[in-house]
Order: C-alpha cells, then structure tokens, then sequence
C-alpha cells in the first residue's frame, strides 16, 4: 500500500523556526554581552544544519525513488508469477491428456509375440498391422492348443486388418509388428 508523501513545506518550517532561533540568539547575544564569535559560531552550526537538512531531503528523494522502483518490480514479478501459474496449469492439464493418451494407447494395442485373453487381455475388435515376413496370426474358441481351438489363422506378411469378435476366447501372434484397435 502506498504511503503518503507529506508536503515538502516542512524545510520551509525548519528554516523559519532556525532564522527565529538565530534572531532571539543574536538579540539575547545583544542584550548579554555574548561574544561575536560565539554568535559567528552558531550561525555556521545553523548553516551546516541547512546543509545536513538538504542532504537528507535529497537522500529522501532517492529512497522515495527506490521504493517505486521495487514496487514496481515487485508488481511486474507478481504478473510473471501470476503466468507461470496459468502455465503450469496448462502443461498439467497436457500432461493429463498425454497420460489418457498414453493408457489409451496401451490398452488398445497387443503386442507382436503372445496369446491373449479377450475381455481380459485384449478387447474385441478390429485390429491393424503393418505385419511382417513371419507374422502369424490366429483367433481361439479355446486355449487348450488344440487344432480344434483354431476359428481363424494366418500370415501377415503386409498390412493386415482382423476382426476379433466377442465370443472368441483368445488371440495368439507370433513375429508380428504390434496390433492396433481402430
């Protein structure tokens, strides 16, 4: 909160009330016989008075001077504070969304080489490869390793898209680039 600066009519003051001391010193140095030099004395006390009062007034200055100057970088560090708050907001809420992403992308992905239980594992669907030269591919009614537990199977060895429906137990793959859902 900013204070207030009290009228610079003080120095005026001083200066009379200085002035009416040196008029009652010189009229009392007058009446009782005080020597010149000790009223020479107090004018030169009176003088480096003046001197010391302008220099605090302009040390006063400067220091009004630095006050602003700190509020106003006090002012300009709240703002930037006040933005990197709205920023670290922002970059949390990304974050956010990258780890759903992320998760998302996880679950929805099987990877090359395994078998793997629908409804567990893996969720039904229709899944993308970009295959490779070896990759086999089949969908189970059962994993008992049966040739019977085989409703489908095959070789990918280019971009490959399957469904794998509901009722199907598993999934098994082998040497292949990892499945996506679409």
């Amino acid at each position: 909160m900013a204070e207030a600066v009290p009228p610079r009519r003080w120095p005026w003051v001083v200066g009379l009330a200085a002035a009416l001391v040196m008029g009652v010193v010189i009229g009392a140095a007058a009446d009782t016989g005080v020597p010149a030099s000790e009223l020479e004395a107090a004018q030169q006390q009176s003088s480096s008075l003046r001197d010391d009062l302008a220099a605090a007034e302009g040390e006063l200055g400067t220091l009004r001077s630095q006050r602003s100057a700190v509020r106003a970088r006090e002012s300009r560090q709240d703002g930037r504070e006040q933005e990197l708050d709205q920023r670290a907001a922002e970059l949390d809420a990304r974050e956010a969304a990258i780890g759903a992403a992320e998760r998302e992308y996880e679950e929805n992905t099987i990877p090359g080489t395994g078998t793997f239980l629908v409804g567990e594992d893996i969720a039904a669907g229709t899944y993308r490869t970009a295959g490779s030269s070896e990759c086999y591919w089949a969908r189970l009614r059962g994993t008992s390793g049966d040739l019977d537990d085989i409703i489908a199977n095959g070789f990918a060895e280019g971009p490959t898209t399957l469904t794998i429906a509901p009722s199907d137990e598993a999934f098994e793959v082998g040497r292949c680039a990892e499945w996506r859902l679409r």
